[in-house]
């Protein structure tokens, strides 16, 4: 169904902020291109929602919780914050796409300190593993979050 206004999806520089990569697109008419489906919105919105942090704007329940633990240990009790808040932004960012559930797993890497978000909305499955030194400064996350891996 789609809907919003469609992006470049350009996140190169990471954070959304102004004059960066990030753009609306036209049509060949000169008109504002809309997202043609809801796979494209949804991702869209996410990848916007998650290279917000949250405080940046200014409503302050605005952008994704995960650069508050970016220098947290990455334990049970910090996971578990984790996908709470996700899982609260991401029903308030996509009331229309219920079920919602949101799950963070670490990732045994080189830094330490890495994780795997798993998002279930709408009997679809989202998954995306997020380098938190790199989530404020790098397109990585752009790179590997991809439509829906399966139906749930």
């Amino acid at each position: 169904m789609g809907g919003d206004p469609l992006t470049n999806m350009n996140f190169g520089p990471g954070r959304t902020i102004c004059h960066r990569g990030v753009d609306l697109l036209l049509t060949p008419n000169g008109d504002l291109a809309i997202t043609p489906d809801d796979d494209t919105r949804i991702l869209q919105s996410f990848m916007l929602y998650l290279f917000t942090a949250k405080g940046e704007r200014t409503d302050p329940t605005v952008g994704c919780a995960l650069t508050t633990i970016l220098h947290k240990r990455l334990n049970k009790n910090t996971l578990n914050e984790s996908e709470k808040s996700l899982q609260e932004d991401l029903k308030r960012l996509f009331p229309d796409q219920k079920p919602i559930m949101a799950y963070a797993n670490k990732v045994v890497s080189q830094n330490n300190n890495e994780v795997m978000i798993k998002i279930i909305m709408a009997g679809k499955i989202y998954s995306i593993a997020v380098n938190l030194e790199e989530l404020l400064r790098s397109s990585t996350l752009a790179a590997n979050l991809k439509r829906p891996v399966q139906e749930a």
